[in-house]
């Protein structure tokens, strides 16, 4: 079977580890490829990659014209939705508010496919397993397969900005803003991205890339809702 990877490191979403790893917390350093991967939520090295690339992510937007909100600026879903998480950042210009999925070098290196404990959403989960089962298949490397998991996510998070789940904390009004999803790599990442794009039938798209080595990937939000 195809292993796994915890995709985030937040607290908030109850991670497990990852590949061949269980609750328990049991033998925390899994292998793939000869590579040592930490798969605990406090992987020192995760979150180091984490804080240096996503900030990266922000000053590439910047100069490319965006305002840019990080995380940290940003709100969760309440009540009923109180898990839910509005991405990595929304960056606004002309009108559009693109929702980031961001995946550091630690996140996205491994050929491994996001654990389905990582996901918290059936959606999410249902799709991890279909592209699981074409990667146990051949039919589609897990080095692809792993970015397809990574733009459900990413659509997913814009669909909640998009219904008013998750927002900013100073208030931005989106109403008139044209949501849109972006998916933010290492740009040594931008083949593997690109052909999971097409895989997954997303043929326009604008490429945004920056002196600090990170590339954006910007389309429109798919109309139907995961449901």
């Amino acid at each position: 079977m195809f292993d796994a990877f915890d995709v985030d490191a937040d607290i908030d979403l109850d991670m497990d580890g990852g590949d061949d790893v269980d609750d328990g917390g049991q033998d925390e350093n899994a292998q793939d490829g000869g590579d040592d991967i930490q798969t605990s939520g406090t992987d020192d090295a995760l979150v180091a990659g984490k804080d240096s690339f996503y900030p990266e992510v922000d000053h590439d937007l910047e100069a490319n014209g965006y305002k840019v909100y990080p995380e940290h600026q940003l709100t969760h879903g309440t009540g009923e939705h109180q898990y839910v998480k509005p991405g990595d950042g929304i960056a606004i210009k002309d009108g559009n508010a693109v929702v980031l999925e961001k995946k550091a070098p630690a996140e996205v290196d491994p050929d491994v496919l996001p654990s389905g404990t990582s996901l918290k959403h059936d959606y999410l989960e249902d799709t991890r397993a279909a592209v699981g089962a074409r990667v146990d298949a051949g039919k589609v490397g897990a080095e692809v397969g792993k970015h397809e998991v990574f733009l459900a996510q990413a659509e997913y998070n814009a669909h909640n900005v998009n219904d008013g789940i998750c927002g900013t904390k100073d208030g931005h009004d989106f109403s008139n803003d044209n949501i849109q999803v972006g998916y933010s790599v290492p740009a040594y990442q931008a083949t593997q991205v690109e052909q999971a794009m097409l895989n997954r039938g997303i043929l326009n798209f604008d490429k945004l890339t920056g002196e600090k080595g990170t590339c954006t990937y910007v389309y429109e939000l798919p109309s139907v809702r995961p449901s």
